[in-house]
């Protein structure tokens, strides 16, 4: 058999150092791309200048959800139609924002702009950053947002969107497929109505919004005190002289008050006690100055009635202050029975709100 000779350029040298440098090369891209910044955040908003003499940003918060809220030193003058601020927006080092703009414009209290900041690896998150002047947002309660319960329902609540400041009760009563706050709407606006019910598990439910949060997991671990399934307070920093919104109230027939038989649970049925009483719908805001555990409460205006009226009324609220403090929070809270988070109250009591505002010197 002849010999047959296999002739090659194969080099294993040259083959190792290609594979070498291969290695070497998807290594370095590797780190450097494990080595870019991940952060996507706002830091901080700092106003450089404004359409308005001697405002400052007393304060930024900043909230778990990506809001960023601007705390004025003072009220805006009701000739200023539309605050323009110059900013600097401070991002996350190698992150980068859209849209580019350092004006922001706020023509009413429901105005916001959303940023999105994208970090260097290519991570991106939402921001929202909100004006809080005079008034608060959507204090007309003409927008709300759909959402679900805890029975898979939809329902309505207050607010355009899920990062809305207000809160009620109906998520915490939905599991019973009760809903007490929901909205009114006539030929000229839309209202807030409050209804004290009951469900299945509970005799009375009274009908609460507020300005914060529905905590459920706090309602879940204290089904006998509705006041721990609340984080009240929203961002706020002035000092107005009162309050004013519209009201129209209706009390229930039967006033009651519910008494868990056990004091740590729902599940252990309730007493029941009729008094000879008539319900009272319950309206208060109270300014707080927060820092960080310390919480000084810096004034506060309340109003209750048990009077029945048929068409909406206008009430004014002045404010009483207890000292000098700037606030950093506000909680205003609404209900249609006044010790509702007592299980006392009527059925049937309604509480209907419409434009909120507050008044200044």
């Amino acid at each position: 058999m002849p010999k047959v000779s296999i002739v090659t350029n194969f080099k294993p040298m040259k083959y190792l150092l290609t594979l070498f440098s291969i290695a070497i090369l998807f290594f370095s891209c590797s780190k450097e791309e494990s080595e870019k910044k991940t952060g996507a955040e706002i830091i901080d908003i700092k106003l450089l200048n404004s359409n308005l003499n001697n405002l400052l940003i007393e304060q930024v918060v900043i909230d778990v959800n990506n809001v960023i809220y601007l705390l004025p030193n003072m009220p805006i003058p009701n000739d200023v139609s539309i605050l323009s601020l110059t900013v600097d927006i401070e991002i996350s080092e190698g992150a980068s924002i859209a849209p580019k703009i350092n004006v922001l414009e706020f023509e009413s209290s429901n105005d916001e702009y959303s940023f999105i900041v994208t970090a260097e690896n290519g991570k991106s998150s939402t921001w929202l950053v909100r004006f809080v002047g005079n008034q608060l947002q959507n204090s007309q309660f003409e927008f709300w947002y759909e959402t679900n319960g805890m029975d898979g329902q939809a329902y309505t609540e207050l607010g355009k969107d899920a990062n809305t400041i207000w809160g009620t009760a109906n998520y915490g009563t939905s599991t019973y497929g009760v809903y007490g706050t929901t909205k009114e709407t006539d030929s000229v606006s839309t209202h807030v109505k409050l209804n004290t019910g009951f469900t299945d598990g509970v005799p009375l439910t009274a009908a609460t919004i507020f300005t914060g949060n529905f905590n459920s997991q706090m309602a879940i671990l204290n089904p006998t005190d509705p006041r721990k399934a609340t984080d009240m307070g929203t961002p706020f920093s002035l000092r107005p002289v009162s309050f004013q919104l519209n009201y129209k109230y209706s009390p229930g027939a039967e006033m009651i008050a519910a008494t868990p038989n056990n004091p740590s649970t729902i599940f252990g049925g309730f007493t029941i006690e009729q008094l000879n009483s008539i319900d009272q719908c319950h309206i208060y805001v109270i300014l707080e100055r927060r820092i960080q555990d310390v919480i000084i409460e810096v004034g506060s205006a309340e109003f209750y009635t048990s009077e029945s009226n048929e068409t909406l009324k206008q009430i004014v609220v002045p404010f009483d202050y207890f000292n000098d403090n700037s606030p950093t929070h506000i909680s205003f809270v609404a209900t249609s029975s006044k010790a509702g988070d007592l299980f006392t109250g009527a059925i049937g009591s309604t509480l209907i709100i419409d434009d909120l505002s507050f008044n200044y010197e």
